[in-house]
């Protein structure tokens, strides 16, 4: 779309610092209004400049590219809003068998940190539709151990945990999850020099909380 907006600016129907963003937005395909929040956009008419974006409580809503490009911000196919808009049911699967994953999905979405009540909101009741307590309580036993197990398996290994733990978050993925209920789940990148004694005496459930 970059070179049909590039058109658009040298005929004048669009400023040319808008191009950016707008590339950006149909490349996303979903978007955030501060006001009407989530939006997956539907269509682009580059004759009559305008989005057709379909929001929660205003669907089929047509707003002007230059405004688009002014007040909505791109959404990552990846964030949890973008996948219940396209895979709800995949994500309904991995919930039921991945719990793990899904809260990573979740972390990932929110700047790798996030409330325990916020992480319910997103979640119920699209993608969990039973009891959440109980997801819950099984979700923080796989992310503890999860956690737990990163450490005791470098410890045993002989490992430099920071070297293992950078290694680990930079090529697999992979995070270090630390939960400190009711304040935040937090993906934790160590940096520094980590005292693998410390942690796995104390557990991965120790960090700063949120002032």
């Amino acid at each position: 779309m970059r070179e049909e907006f590039e058109k658009m600016a040298a005929a004048g129907k669009l400023e040319r610092h808008h191009i950016e963003p707008l590339v950006q937005l149909t490349n996303s395909g979903f978007c955030m209004h501060r006001s009407w929040g989530f939006g997956r956009i539907k269509s682009v008419d580059t004759v009559f400049a305008r989005f057709t974006i379909d929001f929660q409580n205003k669907p089929g809503h047509a707003m002007d590219l230059a405004f688009a490009a002014e007040s909505l911000r791109p959404i990552s196919k990846d964030h949890i809003l973008a996948r219940k808009a396209s895979d709800l049911e995949g994500l309904r699967q991995m919930a039921a068998t991945n719990h793990l994953e899904l809260v990573k999905v979740v972390l990932n979405s929110f700047g790798g940190k996030a409330t325990a009540d916020q992480i319910q909101q997103v979640l119920v009741p699209d993608v969990i539709r039973d009891d959440w307590k109980k997801w819950w309580e099984a979700a923080k036993r796989e992310l503890k151990k999860d956690a737990f197990e990163e450490l005791a398996h470098a410890k045993e290994h002989g490992e430099n945990i920071t070297l293992y733990i950078q290694s680990t978050l930079k090529h697999d993925n992979r995070y270090m999850i630390l939960i400190d209920e009711p304040y935040v789940v937090t993906l934790v990148e160590f940096r520094g020099q980590v005292d693998p004694d410390i942690l796995l005496k104390n557990g991965p459930l120790s960090f700063n909380k949120p002032q």
